[in-house]
């Protein structure tokens, strides 16, 4: 079962998956709908092999879902079928986090130019603000680990970390307006939530990816690059 935000539903990834989920920018190359994929083509490859079967699949991400959404909508609050699906679910995967530091916005302000209120600058001050000790964006989210842990008991939960947007080592060019300097903050903003992520899922006995291993996966593919 996979919940979270856009980071997991795979937004501009691929094609929606069906008309019903593109409301969320569900899309067949994220990389929950792809572990959906591998688990079928192995049992397809290899039936004789014990634990070898196509999982039954709930893509329960929404993009633009915060933290709260997450857990009182998705986890706490679901209704039958899914909510037996839930608490049934062998492996559950999570990504939350971006959308309660306003990282939606940032990428739209100020790498999109989208006209707003908030300046870019403003959005990347208020970024320190929720990352602060005793925020709400902390509580929220060690919330929805908290009762991730408590639901799957016995069972396998994976925290999946975010990105950095970034490359900040070459300096303005065409296509690439922000400063080195703002390029850093953000990408020091991503890290620290990324911080916060694994401290709640180890917590609690949870698997947190590797966090290297990801972002050299990304390498060549960030903004200004």
């Amino acid at each position: 079962m996979a919940v979270g935000d856009s980071f997991s539903a795979g937004n501009g990834a691929g094609c929606a998956v069906s008309p019903q989920q593109a409301a969320c920018d569900r899309t067949d190359g994220s990389y929950v709908y792809q572990l959906k994929a591998d688990s079928e083509v192995l049992a397809k490859n290899t039936p004789w092999c014990p634990g070898s079967f196509a999982w039954e699949f709930e893509f329960n991400t929404c993009s633009g879902a915060i933290a709260s959404e997450i857990n009182n909508l998705h986890m706490q609050n679901a209704q039958p079928p899914y909510s037996s699906f839930l608490r049934g679910a062998s492996l559950y995967t999570v990504t939350a986090g971006g959308n309660d530091m306003k990282f939606d916005q940032i990428v739209k302000v100020c790498i999109y130019g989208v006209p707003s209120l908030t300046s870019c600058h403003t959005l990347f001050s208020n970024v320190n603000i929720y990352l602060a000790a005793g925020s709400q964006f902390r509580q929220d989210l060690e919330a929805l680990i908290l009762h991730l842990y408590t639901q799957a008991q016995g069972h396998f939960v994976v925290v999946s970390p975010y990105v950095t947007f970034y490359n900040a080592d070459v300096g303005r060019h065409w296509g690439c307006w922000l400063s080195t300097s703002l390029r850093q903050q953000l990408n020091q903003a991503v890290t620290n939530a990324n911080s916060i992520l694994r401290q709640n899922a180890q917590a609690h006995g949870l698997s947190f990816i590797n966090e290297s291993d990801l972002q050299a996966r990304f390498n060549g593919h960030r903004f200004c690059n």
